[in-house]
């Protein structure tokens, strides 16, 4: 729509500029050829002035447009709090994996995060201490991550894993406990020792499921409670 009404704008003002010109060599039909030539050139660079200024300004909102596309692709694709894949991000690479793991004979982790202590921070400190807590949180699952693995956040307190098998086949007890290591210590934010209750469940692919979201329930409904 912007690029239209820029467009529009400069064609108008050529037009504008074209007909002064016109009405310049009525006006002038008794100067001389040397004054009229002056004249017609003086014309001719204002046009061109005007054309390349309209040339920018349609360049410049090009860009705009293209940085405001990239900004709301990020805003679907990546969490702003944590940067991690949003469920949207995360469902169009698994989909490559379950594809290869498929064609592969493999099996796939699908584990689902959760911080069931999470509304309690925020009622007893602030929802500022739970985002901060949920950082902290990201940066740990982060630093356990191997080559390949698939870490996003898919609600407020709630985080999905992939974990791809590296021999075609899983260690579901190995995997959640890489996981729960992480957390066995108290973590601190804003001056407070908090502890992370970090809910683990699981599901296996293709033992339980064939699909992303088929996976992510029954990984829910493994969880404790």
């Amino acid at each position: 729509m912007a690029q239209a009404v820029v467009l529009s704008v400069a064609l108008a003002q050529r037009l504008n500029v074209l007909s002064t010109i016109q009405q310049n060599i009525q006006q002038h039909q008794s100067l001389s050829d040397n004054q009229l030539f002056y004249t017609l050139k003086e014309s001719e660079r204002e046009l061109l002035n005007r054309l390349q200024d309209n040339s920018n300004s349609l360049d410049e909102a090009k860009q705009k447009i293209i940085a405001q596309e990239r900004s709301l692709q990020k805003q679907v694709s990546h969490d702003p709090l944590t940067g991690l894949a949003t469920q949207v991000l995360v469902k169009e690479q698994v989909s490559i994996l379950l594809t290869r793991c498929k064609r592969d004979k493999a099996q796939l982790a699908v584990l689902v995060l959760r911080l069931d202590n999470y509304n309690d921070i925020i009622d007893k400190y602030s929802a500022q201490a739970a985002d901060k807590l949920v950082v902290s949180v990201t940066k740990k699952l982060q630093g356990k991550l191997r080559n390949g693995d698939i870490l996003g956040r898919i609600s407020e307190n709630e985080f999905v894993l992939i974990v791809e098998s590296e021999n075609g086949q899983l260690e579901n007890e190995i995997v959640a406990n890489r996981i729960k290591k992480s957390f066995s210590h108290r973590i601190m934010i804003d001056g407070y020792s908090l502890q992370t209750d970090l809910n683990i469940g699981m599901a296996i692919y293709p033992n339980d499921g064939e699909h992303l979201d088929t996976l992510v329930a029954i990984s829910n409904k493994s969880m404790t409670t």
